[in-house]
């Protein structure tokens, strides 16, 4: 009980060094700060809103609104004799796969909250309920890359197969679990007040995911401007064989996945890296997870469940990188296809501003 104590005083300490530390380094190092805030927001404003928003939106109206529990009972049985879930938590696991990576979250914690599945289930739930969806995939990650949609192809079939073994791997912890898991009523209600609840929860919740990478992204300057992501890419490219530039640049994608440097285009030696990285999401992506669940049930299988999700679609894609790409005849520097293009910030400020007003009107009619 000691041990205990004092354990939780040191790590109470460590987190105050390190919160000190960064904020003298705002203080002394204002230049860094901004430069990282500023490439921050700007990749919030293009790639993050227009790749997360909408289907925030989607997923908070599709859980309020009762939708999934008129899953049909032949998919309730046939989803719990194989991964040991209901109907209406497979639909949730489906849709996750392609929402990209706080909806499927977002989603399970509504469940739990109202008391649909137990702690222990949620807490698995929340690390098989990951995924990166296409948006994001082909716009911010292959199409950024390569200049041919095979490696977004590549990388979610890579991904999504990843979940379903660790799903199948899992599936006996879930079955013993169902007992704990209650029966949903059916119940449709999608009203215009279903809609604007919706709206509010994305918005609240893409809010959190942006100061998240804020605050990432000034972590990662200091931490590449004092040669730690130096040293650490020598020692992976000692590892993987991988030029020491290009280690650098995958491991900025480890911390945050929006950040990841410069890398050579069309380079499909890199494809299970770039693969392995965006199943992982980065420590960026796991810690808006936590900040989701607040402590409602432990992240520690969150974090297990998707480290496993990284090596196994890894894997998946270097098998299956050579099968997709075997008809890919054409030589690189023939194609001029290009599926990433910067945008303007001005739609997604405008649709900041708009959810703002949204959120004050509300308020007022419900006081």
């Amino acid at each position: 009980m000691i041990m205990k104590r004092n354990a939780g005083k040191i790590l109470s300490a460590a987190k105050a060094s390190a919160v000190l530390i960064l904020f003298l380094l705002c203080i002394f190092y204002p230049q860094l700060t901004g430069k990282a805030v500023s490439e921050a927001l700007q990749r919030c404003l293009v790639t993050v809103i227009p790749s997360l928003y909408a289907m925030m939106i989607v997923s908070a109206v599709i859980v309020r609104s009762g939708i999934l529990t008129y899953t049909p009972k032949a998919m309730d049985r046939l989803s719990g004799a194989v991964f040991g879930m209901d109907g209406f938590t497979m639909a949730v696991f489906s849709f996750s796969a392609f929402s990209g990576y706080p909806v499927g979250t977002s989603m399970i914690i509504e469940r739990y909250e109202k008391k649909a599945i137990s702690r222990e289930t949620a807490s698995v739930l929340s690390g098989l309920c990951c995924g990166a969806g296409p948006a994001f995939v082909f716009g911010c990650i292959s199409g950024k890359y390569y200049s041919t949609p095979a490696a977004g192809i590549i990388i979610t079939l890579s991904a999504v197969s990843a979940n379903l073994m660790l799903a199948l791997m899992l599936s006996p912890f879930l079955k013993k679990s169902k007992s704990a898991q209650y029966t949903e009523k059916k119940g449709l209600s999608l009203t215009s007040e279903t809609l604007t609840e919706s709206i509010i929860s994305g918005g609240k919740s893409m809010a959190v995911i942006c100061f998240t990478i804020t605050a990432f992204a000034v972590l990662s300057e200091f931490l590449d401007a004092s040669g730690i992501y130096g040293k650490a890419g020598g020692i992976l490219s000692w590892l993987s064989g991988l030029p020491e530039k290009n280690a650098v640049s995958l491991l900025r994608g480890i911390t945050d996945i929006t950040a990841a440097g410069p890398l050579p285009r069309d380079d499909y030696t890199l494809l299970p890296f770039l693969c392995a990285m965006t199943s992982f999401g980065g420590i960026c992506v796991l810690f808006q997870l936590c900040t989701l669940i607040r402590g409602r049930f432990p992240v520690m299988p969150l974090i297990l469940i998707r480290t496993a999700s990284a090596i196994l679609s890894g894997v998946i894609c270097r098998v299956t990188v050579p099968f997709f790409l075997r008809r890919q005849l054409i030589a690189v520097s023939a194609i001029n296809v290009r599926l990433y293009s910067p945008s303007s910030p001005v739609p997604s400020v405008m649709l900041i501003i708009m959810t703002f007003m949204l959120f004050l009107s509300f308020k007022r009619e419900r006081r």
